[in-house]
């Protein structure tokens, strides 16, 4: 039988090894919840729209009668080649100004993939804005009856801004003249690597943005993105 101090050397090692097991699930269990939920979490400036000239000037004369609106579409891309590389977390239509505000992002993931399809000698760094070529491709069709009269155009970005997270790149593009009417099918957002910018070819991702068989959703300008817009008139004034 074991002496009493023997008893208790193997009582407080069993409590130990509790404890380190309980310390070790409640260190996963934290892990897990940062990765898929706050590592998610954009940048704060990655959550507004953007106070651009345009939409400042049509913020001024309609005020909060202006239309601004967004589709519920897939936010990552989702093909067998590109799984999740590629998605975003925001984009707004804001057809007074003719403009589109895309928050695009991609993880880490994706620049190892990168470096793996394209054979890379280094994996590139994240936070490069130029890294991938990101273009609005906009299709028209005034005749749904005929098929194949379907009408393409490609905006390139106005400007840009990016931001970083732990695993995360954020770019914000602004995408100007970009006009949706009753004749418009759809508006996708194609991504190429920008050592291989073919736009004949298939993008290295595709995500679509706007169906003219989907609901617009309407979208508030929030207090902060309003006095940022009432700061821009009074300076332009």
């Amino acid at each position: 039988m074991p002496k009493p101090r023997q008893r208790y050397a193997l009582w407080l090692s069993s409590q130990i090894l509790k404890l380190l097991g309980a310390l070790l699930i409640f260190a996963v269990i934290c892990a897990i919840c940062w990765r898929v939920f706050i590592s998610n979490i954009p940048p704060k400036e990655m959550k507004r729209l953007q106070a651009t000239p345009q939409l400042a000037a049509v913020y001024g004369e309609q005020g909060d009668d202006l239309t601004i609106y967004t589709q519920e579409q897939p936010s990552v891309t989702k093909a067998e080649s590109n799984y999740g590389y590629f998605g975003v977390s925001r984009y707004a239509f804001i057809p007074a100004a003719g403009q589109l505000q895309v928050i695009f992002r991609y993880n880490n993931s994706t620049l190892r993939h990168l470096q793996e399809d394209y054979a890379l000698p280094e994996r590139p760094a994240p936070g490069d804005p130029t890294l991938f070529d990101v273009t609005v491709v906009t299709v028209s069709d005034s005749t749904p009856n005929v098929e194949g009269d379907e009408q393409k155009a490609r905006i390139h970005h106005t400007s840009c801004r990016v931001d970083t997270t732990a695993l995360y790149t954020y770019v914000c593009f602004i995408f100007d003249n970009v006009n949706v009417n009753e004749t418009t099918a759809g508006v996708f957002l194609d991504v190429y690597y920008r050592e291989d910018i073919r736009y004949e070819e298939s993008a290295y991702g595709t995500l679509l943005l706007y169906s003219s068989s989907s609901p617009n959703i309407g979208v508030e300008l929030s207090r902060q993105e309003r006095k940022a817009l009432e700061q821009l008139l009074q300076s332009a004034s």
